[in-house]
């Protein structure tokens, strides 16, 4: 079960300042506590010594113009685009992490491999370790896999972002890079044991049916599509928007889908 269920944000216009889409793409995050089935493989892709009951996972997905399954002139510059924004919002949600003290960093969406952090023996498989915390269908092509997502189907561009900060920090900080307030407020839960997590693995459904427990949700504006089950959260205007960081260290693209 998420803790932040998908929530789809709208990114401030100077999002997209320094790239060549007119206007930022809507992006859906949510944030979830590590499984333990999964912890092994997240140390493999981070060499430094992280504890699981506090370590947190944020799939984002922007959606895309194109389905960036194909390929051409048009796919490749509206990827590049997606990169650039994620790594802006992403760069200023680890920053303000770090001035708040807490760890943390994303995995380069061109290679899986962090992009602040030591680099350890594996990279970090977004559209597989999204199937598994999403429940979102998988399509195996043959020579890769590739995520559908429930609204946007293959119009999409996977990234995540990591951190040991506590889910009422990372929300905080979630919604300052964002220029936005989210419309449902995770609840603040103590670690699950293994025993926990197993069970709630067997009674999660599908991420996309649309079910979600109310008990995360405290802002009864925020209402979920009736058919994924996806929030919608409005920029705010009591929220400052936070000047675009274009900085990130440059790594030569290995795979799109991993």
């Amino acid at each position: 079960m998420p803790l932040l269920p998908p929530t789809v944000l709208q990114l401030p216009s100077s999002s997209t300042t320094a790239s060549a889409l007119p206007r930022p793409p809507p992006m859906e995050v949510s944030v979830h506590a590590c499984p333990t089935y999964m912890f092994s493989e997240v140390q493999r892709v981070f060499p430094q010594p992280l504890e699981r009951e506090r370590l947190l996972i944020l799939p984002v997905i922007l959606r895309s113009t194109n389905d960036l399954v194909g390929m051409g002139p048009a796919v490749e510059a509206e990827k590049d685009a997606l990169l650039e924004i994620f790594m802006s919002w992403a760069s200023r949600v680890c920053e303000l992490l770090g001035e708040r003290g807490h760890w943390a960093d994303m995995t380069d969406p061109c290679s899986g491999y962090p992009v602040y952090g030591e680099r350890g023996a594996s990279c970090y498989p977004d559209v597989l370790a999204n199937e598994l915390l999403l429940k979102y269908p998988v399509i195996n092509t043959g020579c890769c896999k590739i995520m559908s997502h429930p609204k946007w189907h293959t119009r999409i561009y996977p990234a995540t972002v990591f951190s040991t900060a506590p889910l009422a920090e990372l929300l905080r900080c979630i919604e300052i890079a964002s220029g936005t307030a989210l419309p449902v407020t995770a609840a603040e839960e103590s670690p699950q044991t293994d025993e926990q997590q197993e069970q709630a693995g067997e009674n999660t459904n599908n991420a996309c049916s649309g079910n979600v427990e109310a008990t995360l949700c405290t802002n009864p504006t925020g209402t979920p599509d009736s058919s994924t089950g996806i929030y919608v959260a409005a920029p705010s205007a009591g929220l400052s928007v936070p000047q675009k960081n274009s900085y990130w260290p440059h790594r030569p693209p290995l795979a799109f889908f991993l």
